[in-house]
């Protein structure tokens, strides 16, 4: 209902993603990831996402998402939160011997 109002964004599915300490992540329509903070203490960080991710992205040389749906805050839901496109490709989780090494940094730069 949150992402039909504030996006007239119609579900045919969604699944858990994944959940951290400080967010839930859904996939959306096998399309659309959205990410919800569930704590006060993590909306810093959901504001700085929202204002340099664009930044950034213009400089690194890896994918990373463009933002694009921006919730706001309503009675449905308390805090801001963010939507994008699915990016193909493994999580950095699955890269252990990549980022433990110095050739990883490398990369990021």
């Amino acid at each position: 209902k949150l992402l039909n109002e504030q996006f007239n964004l119609t579900m045919t599915s969604i699944s858990l993603l994944g959940e951290g300490f400080d967010n839930s992540a859904f996939l959306v329509n096998e399309q659309w990831v959205f990410r919800f903070p569930h704590r006060k203490e993590a909306l810093a960080c959901m504001h700085n996402e929202i204002t340099l991710l664009p930044y950034y992205k213009k400089h690194l040389s890896f994918a990373v998402p463009d933002l694009t749906f921006i919730g706001k805050p309503c009675e449905q839901y308390p805090y801001p939160f963010v939507g994008y496109e699915l990016l193909k490709g493994r999580l950095l989780t699955e890269q252990r011997p990549l980022v433990d090494s110095q050739e990883f940094a490398t990369l990021l730069g």
